[in-house]
């Protein structure tokens, strides 16, 4: 095209992006990618995303495209393949003064998706309606700078508007979202629908994927695999689920946010499922070239200075002889090995050109 396409950026004021979602979202598929902390490290933004022009949904056989506008398209049952394609147009340069996201790819990948990976037995037959993988496609996002405390509307065409229609359209084009966004934070705020005050409910009925009995079987079988020295640890889970009409899944959110405030958090309304979450931990970050990943699990806060930081580590050390041994040792060391084995077969894996959908600068760093 000649030139390139600067996206478009729009200063708003900031406020809560909670509050700002509260606004923006009208209709189905739409994301809040939360943050609760202003560091420069991590947790530093958050994201919100509104009227894909894309997107991608694999069930666990076959993936669906779906285009704005245009029938849905339906793809093969290698996700990773059509997602290579899909992304193979998003290795764009952000500029300093942007976040990490500012248009592309969000969504979720589910547990099962390893199976692509790793050689695992057979699984079991799904219970749940939940998609394997989901996508957004967004040219227009709100990010949030928490450390510097401000807000922006950026757009950002995608790749295939970029190599298919003029600069002046584009920008018309943006130009035009921006404003419907800018209608929008500018008018009264919604009012509350009636779930949204909603009491509590202490005669709910939960039901669980498995048994008390059940459970309590599972869990005497992995000790007995720790004794035999199979397994170092394993994490068991259940499933409760419980039917409770008119409490959309927004104010489970909230709730969620105020019982539990998390540094990570988020709300996915796929339309015909909805993703409530928080998260104390950041799983994996790709920025400028760098793949790392921050467990929690057997970690301490690290000193603000360099005297203070030894003192912790003498502690630590400390902690380790006096109260649990060598256990925290292995337990931490464990933790370290597995982030390191799994960040070693994500880059080998790319090198061979498996996954290398994961080099884009514009899909973001995780660092929201």
């Amino acid at each position: 095209m000649g030139t390139v396409f600067q996206p478009l950026v729009r200063s708003i004021p900031y406020e809560s992006p909670l509050i700002t979602f509260k606004k923006i979202y009208q209709s189905p598929p739409a994301f809040l990618l939360e943050s609760s902390r202003e560091s420069g490290a991590t947790g530093r933004y958050s994201f919100i995303g509104t009227d894909p022009y894309m997107t991608f949904l694999f069930d666990g056989t076959q993936g669906v495209i779906t285009r704005k506008g245009k029938p849905p398209e339906g793809t093969g049952s290698d996700p990773f393949h059509t997602l290579q394609e899909l992304l193979a147009g998003f290795q764009l340069d952000r500029a300093p003064d942007l976040p990490p996201f500012f248009g592309g790819a969000a969504g979720f990948f589910g547990y099962d998706v390893v199976r692509y990976f790793e050689k695992l037995p057979g699984r079991k037959k799904k219970t749940e309606t939940f998609p394997e993988i989901y996508l957004f496609f967004i040219d227009t996002v709100i990010a949030f700078d928490h450390l510097e405390r401000r807000a922006e509307i950026i757009y950002h065409p995608s790749p295939e508007d970029l190599n298919g229609i003029d600069w002046e359209t584009l920008k018309s084009r943006g130009e035009i979202k921006i404003a419907a966004y800018l209608d929008i934070l500018n008018g009264p705020f919604p009012a509350p629908s009636p779930s949204s005050s909603a009491s509590r409910d202490r005669n709910l009925v939960f039901e669980s994927s498995l048994s008390r009995n059940e459970f309590e079987n599972i869990v005497l079988q992995c000790q007995e695999y720790i004794r035999c020295g199979d397994i170092f640890q394993a994490n068991l889970s259940l499933r409760f689920s419980f039917d409770r009409p008119g409490v959309h899944p927004l104010v489970l959110y909230e709730r969620l946010q105020k019982i539990n405030p998390s540094p990570f958090s988020s709300f996915l309304d796929g339309g015909s499922f909805q993703i409530v979450s928080s998260s104390p931990e950041r799983l994996v970050s790709l920025s400028h070239g760098i793949l790392s990943t921050r467990p929690i699990a057997g970690t301490r806060p690290r000193g603000t200075s360099e005297t203070e930081q030894i003192q912790m580590q003498s502690g630590r050390i400390h902690e380790n002889r006096k109260l649990f041994s060598c256990h925290s040792y292995r337990f931490q060391y464990y933790w370290e090995h597995q982030a390191r084995s799994g960040l070693a077969r994500y880059i080998e894996s790319a090198l061979s050109g498996r996954d290398d959908f994961g080099s884009s600068e514009n899909q973001g760093d995780g660092n929201y």
